[in-house]
């Protein structure tokens, strides 16, 4: 017998076995497989290759900053270094990209940098944004 790790939502894995053909597979139920938390702490590197339905997500807050060059040249190092004296569970990202406007028809809009996308693709839990200061 083999076992697979999915890190995909139950709806997901339930559609998943629906698709499989049950006469060339012995598939479980979904109420009989398994969930599994992560208990040992991960490398951030991992956790932000896992996919953040895995139920790892309710472990640690993600807060992506977003913005100009406020957020781009540090706020988010502070804002890190606020939750972890605290002794929270929070990793904050920097999404900040440098010269960017709010305008989506200036020379350099917020809306199309790849930074913007690279936060959405991280689901966090809370933005905080800064632009046009």
């Amino acid at each position: 017998a083999h076992r697979i790790l999915l890190t995909m939502p139950v709806t997901d894995i339930t559609a998943l076995l629906k698709d499989l053909p049950a006469e060339h597979f012995d598939l479980p139920h979904v109420s009989e497989m398994r969930t599994h938390a992560f208990k040992a702490p991960l490398p951030s590197a991992i956790i932000d290759k896992l996919s953040p339905a895995v139920e790892t997500h309710h472990l640690v807050v993600r807060v992506a900053c977003i913005g100009d060059s406020l957020t781009a040249c540090g706020y988010p190092k502070v804002l890190q270094a606020l939750f972890d004296r605290a002794e929270l569970r929070v990793q904050v990202r920097n999404f900040g990209v440098a010269g960017v406007t709010a305008q989506k028809f200036s020379e350099q809009p917020y809306a199309d940098e790849r930074k913007l996308e690279e936060a959405r693709q991280w689901r966090p839990h809370f933005v905080v944004s800064t632009l046009g200061t």
